[in-house]
């Protein structure tokens, strides 16, 4: 089955280039078999507020996707709440990675914080994270403790409306909606640990099973 999965792009500092997209993220996509989307917000300028038309527009491009995955970045836009906020709505699968775990965070009523000593690039592992048993994210990695690596410099704190799920040293590292089938948050990056770690794996199948599902689903409405 070819499912389609959306790719929010971020902007570039270079302004000749609008949006970016991870290649470690559309390569694990391409990897299970299935269609990477790299979408570009309705906008020219992303720090513009959009109008209802661009987000109509935004919303009618992520009704191609049979799920989602908001990529990490260094900032997030009014698109990338709205992006969230309307995949909740249709349950469609999200995986939110780094930024996108913590925009996911802001949209149900996070603070994001710096936080020292996180970036640590190019190390498999960096720290570990427990993981709240009967959670989702419990049930994937079948684990109430994994090895994850790190390199972001902020964190969320005091979600109001999204349960937290993993935790490191009083660090948020995942987060999950319970009443939608797939609608997880993590601050690591698991497409950079997918070669090596069982776990990342692990969050990546059941991101696409989730998907199927969903593209069936949809199939016979």
């Amino acid at each position: 089955m070819s499912l389609i999965i959306g790719i929010l792009g971020r902007p570039k500092n270079d302004d000749r280039e609008f949006a970016s997209f991870s290649k470690a993220v559309s390569d694990v996509i391409i990897s299970f078999g299935y269609i990477p989307l790299g979408i570009i917000a309705p906008v020219i300028n992303p720090n513009q507020l959009m109008t209802d038309d661009n987000i109509k527009k935004l919303h009618k491009a992520i009704d191609l996707c049979d799920g989602f995955i908001l990529q990490g970045g260094s900032d997030y836009y009014q698109y990338d709440i709205e992006a969230i906020k309307y995949i909740y709505d249709k349950k469609m699968p999200l995986l939110g990675i780094c930024l996108g775990m913590q925009t996911m965070g802001v949209v149900y009523g996070a603070t994001l914080i710096s936080v020292p000593n996180h970036n640590r690039l190019g190390v498999d592992y960096v720290h570990p994270v427990s993981i709240e048993e009967g959670s989702k994210l419990h049930g994937i990695t079948e684990t109430n403790r994994i090895l994850v690596n790190s390199r972001h410099n902020d964190m969320i704190i005091n979600p109001s409306d999204i349960k937290v799920v993993g935790i490191n040293d009083g660090v948020i590292e995942a987060i999950e909606k319970e009443d939608v089938p797939f609608f997880l948050g993590v601050q690591w990056h698991p497409e950079d640990m997918l070669s090596y770690d069982k776990a990342s794996r692990k969050i990546f199948e059941a991101l696409f099973l989730a998907c199927q599902k969903y593209h069936n689903k949809a199939k016979t409405k």
